[in-house]
């Protein structure tokens, strides 16, 4: 679908494909808004992200990041969030390992090959909680104190805390946790915009075109990145429909076929590539 790419993408693909395998445990900025900072300085968008970074967004301030396993973070307004850990092992997958602790504000996560070959190995710290994710799109909105608000949007997600109580909640679940004791409140939270996108897109529903039109760029890429890297949870996830899908985006999306190629080749999975890019 992305057959008459300019020559910038193809070079920005052959960089890619040539620099993944030395940068195989760290991430790259696929978009950036506002004020962001790194370690305490003013971060830039050819910064690698890398194991030990703590990445702070400011009151405008967002940022999208494709780890080398094909798990995006995402990092919204006012949040804190910190990258302890990240080995990925690409030739065997379930020796990889990911620890993430989100100090405060809004996360949502796509998970990669880390969390999906085994989820005990790709964590994340909520204050004095810990979560793992079996498969796929869960949000966290943090206050840096108690409470975590969390929508498991696809897959499942454990938890465990400091007095020895766990929760899973399934897909579809979301609500406020305790992150001290795990009491959990139920509440009904409206799936994203993106989300939605990603689920129109997935079925080809005729309306897809303009849900997704309607979107801001931001919300584009996510929806985009969701629909990569989760099509064993949608409905329809053929080679046909995907393709379909692309075609949808790039005529809803005109002059973004550079950064369609790019997270195409950073995120879709690695058998789906080349069509996706012929």
């Amino acid at each position: 679908m992305l057959s008459k790419l300019p020559v910038r993408s193809i070079l920005l693909i052959l960089l890619f494909s040539l620099a993944w395998p030395v940068m195989a445990n760290t991430g790259r900025v696929l978009l950036m808004d506002g004020e962001v900072s790194v370690n305490g300085k003013s971060m830039s968008k050819s910064h690698v992200v890398k194991p030990g970074d703590q990445i702070t967004t400011g009151p405008n301030g967002m940022v999208n990041i494709v780890m080398s396993d094909k798990s995006v973070i995402d990092l919204q307004p006012n949040t804190s969030f910190k990258l302890e850990r990240f080995k990925f092992n690409m030739a065997e997958p379930k020796k990889s390992s990911a620890i993430m602790n989100l100090l405060s504000g809004t996360f949502s996560y796509i998970s990669g090959l880390v969390g999906r070959t085994n989820h005990k190995n790709a964590v994340i710290k909520i204050g004095k909680a810990t979560a793992g994710i079996r498969g796929s799109l869960v949000q966290f909105g943090f206050d840096g104190t108690q409470t975590v608000d969390v929508n498991v949007s696809l897959g499942v997600l454990n938890m465990a805390f400091p007095n020895g109580q766990t929760l899973t909640l399934n897909q579809g679940q979301a609500g406020q946790v305790n992150t001290l004791t795990g009491e959990f409140n139920g509440k009904s939270i409206a799936p994203s915009d993106a989300l939605i996108a990603a689920r129109a897109l997935a079925k080809n529903d005729p309306d897809a075109g303009a849900i997704f039109s309607r979107l801001s760029d931001a919300e584009k890429a996510m929806a985009l990145l969701i629909l990569l890297r989760n099509q064993d949870h949608f409905p329809g996830s053929s080679i046909a429909n995907l393709l379909t899908a692309m075609g949808t985006i790039k005529a809803a999306w005109p002059g973004a076929v550079d950064l369609m190629a790019t997270i195409i080749q950073l995120a879709a999975p690695a058998d789906k590539v080349n069509d996706l890019l012929s």
